[in-house]
Order: structure tokens, then sequence, then C-alpha cells
């Protein structure tokens, strides 16, 4: 598993936490999962890269 980069980490914790609420009303939804920091600072451009690397 790689390691992450604690500014990562944290991020990726602020929003799996709220995805895994027991009560639906309270968790993300998915525009804000899209959102999230983690999801635009590491997941969306890793993605990407890992995309162009296939074509």
């Amino acid at each position: 598993m790689p390691s992450f980069e604690p500014n990562e980490r944290d991020a990726l914790f602020s929003i799996s936490r709220p995805m895994l609420s027991f009560r639906p009303e309270n968790r993300p939804s998915a525009q804000q999962v899209l959102e999230s920091e983690w999801m635009v600072k590491w997941a969306l451009p890793e993605y990407e890269k890992i995309r162009n690397a296939q074509h």
C-alpha cells in the first residue's frame, strides 16, 4: 500500500469519515465528494496521469 503525505492523509480522512456515517442524511453528496480537497488535489490528478499513460 502506498504511503500518504500527512496533508493527503488528513484530506482523505476528512472526506472518508462523513462518507461512512450511519445516517444517510449526514453523508456528503457525490458532488461534495468530487469537490473535496482529496479528490481535487490528489485523486483526480493521479487518475488523469494513469488515463493519459494508457493512450
